[in-house]
């Protein structure tokens, strides 16, 4: 016995409808995952320039409180952004920004006959040194008194003295290859950081801050 099983209706091909409906179910997903990635990858942004003003503030006070100076340390090398903090034994005033850049790169050098440095990295404030997170970065460092903003690849303190007071620094961060711009202003008398959004030039601000009542 020859037995015909009509197999016409056995099996369906995916109509065009279909396809279109799992393409924008896929569109939806990818949306509402890009959606949640952006949202945390802000909050990580607000959180690191958090840390940064609560780090400033504790460099100030412990400056205040040892009666030793202090500084704030940001590197940059090849391409890497990380922060520290490092303290002295006494109260020491820095000279011009040409001998603090070139006594930078002779600490650099390492050379075993050297005098000790002046300066040590504090493990109290910043064990260790910080990495930047994510794709933040630090793009330029504008201090009052320097023509010029510090660009190239560096190793740049910023100084807190025992009486209470920070130099002042406008410090130009980006992220996401541009698209999110901010300055962090130092207050010199506080030690306070204030965020602005996109970039801003320091005399720009001292005037802003000037001209207000």
């Amino acid at each position: 016995m020859n037995l015909k099983i009509n197999t016409s209706n056995s099996k369906k091909g995916i109509t065009l409808l279909e396809i279109v409906f799992v393409i924008l179910i896929i569109a939806a997903i990818t949306s509402m995952m890009s959606g949640l990635f952006k949202k945390n990858d802000s909050k990580i942004y607000d959180d690191f320039f958090k840390n940064l003003s609560r780090l400033t503030k504790e460099t100030r006070n412990r400056s205040q409180i040892t009666g030793n100076t202090h500084r704030l340390i940001f590197q940059r090398q090849k391409g890497k952004f990380s922060l520290y903090v490092e303290n002295a034994s006494k109260k020491i005033t820095p000279g011009s920004f040409e001998d603090r850049f070139e006594a930078q790169k002779e600490d650099s050098k390492k050379d075993p006959e050297a005098p000790a440095p002046q300066f040590t990295p504090t493990t109290r404030l910043t064990p260790k040194s910080i990495s930047f997170p994510l794709d933040i970065k630090l793009d330029e460092i504008h201090f009052s008194g320097l023509s010029e903003a510090v660009k190239e690849d560096y190793k740049v303190p910023i100084y807190f003295f025992p009486e209470g007071l920070m130099e002042s620094v406008a410090l130009h961060f980006s992220a996401r290859d541009g698209q999110l711009k901010w300055t962090l202003f130092s207050m010199s008398l506080t030690g306070r950081l204030i965020r602005i959004d996109g970039h801003k030039d320091l005399k720009e601000i001292e005037s802003e801050l000037q001209s207000k009542p």
